[in-house]
């Protein structure tokens, strides 16, 4: 149920088919730049998900999760540097601290000023991901993105009004997916 939930959710974020102007992209928030260039970058078997940095290797193995729930393809989440084909998350102390740079080319490769900027930069990966027919694509792009404002949250008030906890779970979810803390 939870896995179903979770691809309905994103569904309703992404559009099926081939995508070739940033007009047919849906990607929510609209980030502050976006370049799609041709072609697509292919994900299959051979892919992974790269943390260059130790400390994202948590976030890569979430976003292989997410990515096998979007898609049914399962992808090996590891430390080390990244090849053609693969998801690079890295961190760059350059950057503002929640900004990102999701750079689709020969790779993805997702760079941000901090943990939570790269977290932001794989919604942005998942809602890009096109599954259609069993090939598993992303449109080859250049995004920069940061938050429009520092406060970003949901109140959920469980003290008047009960919630059960897959209930908050898919709200947690949902958060996540439309880059709310």
């Amino acid at each position: 149920m939870l896995r179903f939930s979770f691809v309905l959710l994103l569904g309703s974020l992404m559009l099926s088919g081939c995508v070739n102007t940033k007009s047919t992209l849906n990607l929510v928030p609209w980030p502050k730049s976006v370049e799609v260039n041709r072609g697509v970058l292919i994900l299959n078997q051979d892919s992974r998900i790269v943390a260059e940095d130790p400390i994202l290797l948590p976030l890569a193995k979430v976003l292989s999760d997410e990515v096998y729930l979007a898609s049914a393809l399962r992808l090996e989440a590891l430390a080390g540097f990244g090849r053609p084909g693969d998801i690079v998350l890295t961190m760059s102390a350059d950057r503002n601290i929640e900004s990102y740079t999701l750079d689709i080319n020969e790779m993805a490769v997702i760079q941000g000023g901090s943990y939570d900027a790269v977290a932001l930069g794989t919604v942005t990966l998942l809602q890009a991901i096109i599954s259609e027919g069993g090939k598993v694509t992303l449109p080859r792009m250049v995004i920069v993105d940061d938050p429009d404002v520092e406060y970003r949250g949901l109140m959920i008030d469980t003290a008047r009004n009960f919630r059960p906890i897959e209930s908050l779970k898919q709200c947690v979810m949902l958060c996540r997916l439309y880059k709310i803390k």
